[in-house]
């Protein structure tokens, strides 16, 4: 980037026993409302491009073992992205494990499908 910074990746992998709702507390929900606001104040900022979670379940209620988040944030250094994702709230309170890699673009849609998607789904991306 013409800015100094690069692209990465986070992962972000829900804690296996909160794959089933009823489990969670006030605290990890809390906690998960905190990395939301995070998410949501860093892309305000221009420094997280995008950031969202599969969202799958069982027929029993639970998430699908494989749901995880993803996200594309822009930082300095490697150690600046290792930084930001350690101080993510629902890493630090261990609902969510993360990994972090840097991220080559190398196709994307136009503004008109990022648009299209956020009329349908009512978010703000």
């Amino acid at each position: 980037m013409s800015d100094g910074r690069t692209p990465f990746m986070l992962i972000l992998k829900l804690r296996e026993d909160l794959r089933d709702p009823a489990k969670w507390t006030d605290a990890e929900r809390d906690a998960v409302g905190a990395h939301f606001q995070m998410l949501q104040r860093e892309a305000a900022a221009g420094n997280v491009l995008l950031a969202g979670r599969s969202d799958e379940y069982l027929e029993n209620g639970h998430m699908h073992p494989d749901v995880m988040g993803i996200g594309i944030f822009l930082a300095g250094s490697r150690e600046e992205a290792e930084k930001f994702v350690a101080a993510d709230p629902a890493v630090r309170a261990g609902v969510m494990s993360v990994r972090v890699h840097k991220f080559n673009l190398a196709v994307h849609a136009g503004p008109q499908t990022w648009t299209a998607l956020s009329e349908q789904d009512g978010s703000s991306r």
